[in-house]
């Protein structure tokens, strides 16, 4: 298969827009490439169809979560097997069993905030945790009946079959990333912000704030590191 051929099956196409072919075949003969494209040009097109040709995973970074997942749904509806990251526990910090366990009833507004309650299931405490605007992009645009799961696409068989091929693709060799990194992201993202010790050990639902002192020696090294950079550069 070519890429004239995939442009007609997957996207109903006879020629390429301008720029598109110059641009697909600059990435499939591995050259780096840079593409500006008014809204509306084809600036997809020119990265999925290379995803098709090209023998490993595509790994595609985006900053638009609505298009994000409007692109993997139009793919798997052509029969094309996509997938996205849903970022949606760096941004509450919930461990992965207590994702597969939410449902929709958990999520609800108390005086114009979000907020999730859970009963994690490590501790078997329950935990009120707000959620940020930027969790609430990452919840998914189905039918949210009470006692539905928010996540019921979350299974290990998922998880294996599309983080760890990512993680190998990306270069990333002596890291254990997990589902579980979210929550370190969270946490350490809070510490970053000023956000204190106590607050942070709350927000995780941890037993002892000792548990959470951890990450506190993360932005501790990051404070050392940063002022190491005025010596490099002066």
């Amino acid at each position: 298969m070519d890429k004239y051929s995939i442009l007609k099956q997957y996207y109903g196409h006879s020629a390429f827009r301008a720029g598109q072919e110059a641009l697909i075949d600059a990435i499939l003969s591995g050259r780096d490439a840079l593409c500006v494209m008014p809204t509306g040009g084809g600036k997809s097109l020119c990265y999925q169809i290379p995803a098709l040709l090209l023998p490993s995973i595509t790994l595609v970074v985006s900053p638009l979560i609505s298009l994000m997942k409007d692109q993997v749904a139009a793919l798997k509806s052509a029969g094309v097997p996509a997938a996205y990251i849903n970022m949606f526990s760096c941004n509450c910090g919930l461990r992965l069993s207590d994702v597969r366990a939410l449902k929709w009833k958990d999520i609800y507004s108390d005086n114009g905030t979000w907020k999730v309650a859970t009963r994690m299931k490590k501790t078997e405490n329950v935990v009120y945790i707000p959620l940020p605007g930027q969790a609430l992009k990452w919840l998914p645009d189905t039918e949210r009946n009470a006692d539905s799961n928010v996540f019921p696409e979350l299974t290990p068989y998922a998880l294996s079959t599309h983080l760890k091929p990512w993680v190998k693709e990306a270069g990333i060799m002596n890291k254990n990333v997990s589902y579980h990194t979210a929550r370190h992201t969270y946490a350490t993202m809070l510490l970053t912000l000023g956000v204190d010790l106590y607050t942070v050990s709350k927000l995780l639902g941890h037993t002892s704030i000792k548990h959470t002192q951890r990450y506190a020696k993360i932005i501790s090294q990051k404070k050392d590191d940063a002022v190491r950079l005025i010596d490099n550069k002066l």
